[in-house]
């Protein structure tokens, strides 16, 4: 059962790469077990989110950091303001991996 939906058409203006990481994301968090997935967010390896978005491993994670916070992805027409796509996006390069909250404003409940 698929809990957490984002209506990616409203995101179409998104570079491809930054539209695939969030649909990874949106499938990750539908996956979670955690009941706390909204604050808690979700883990996503370097290499499966390279392979998602089609960004070679040595450049992240400087790429995700670009495509999640760049503001030109974040403009809010009716607001004239700006809405983050993520709440927070930390990379554990040790383990390698992302750990990533999606807005949750982004949802459709």
């Amino acid at each position: 059962m698929d809990d957490y939906v984002i209506d990616f058409d409203s995101l179409n203006y998104l570079r491809p790469e930054t539209l695939a990481i969030m649909k990874l994301l949106v499938k990750k968090y539908n996956e979670s077990k955690d009941d706390d997935v909204l604050q808690d967010g979700v883990v996503v390896s370097f290499d499966e989110l390279a392979k998602a978005a089609k960004i070679p491993v040595d450049k992240l994670p400087d790429e995700v950091f670009k495509d999640l916070d760049a503001e030109r992805n974040q403009f809010d027409e009716e607001k004239r303001g700006y809405e983050p796509l993520v709440a927070s996006c930390l990379a554990d390069e040790e383990d390698r991996e992302f750990i990533i909250i999606i807005n949750h404003r982004l949802f459709e409940f």
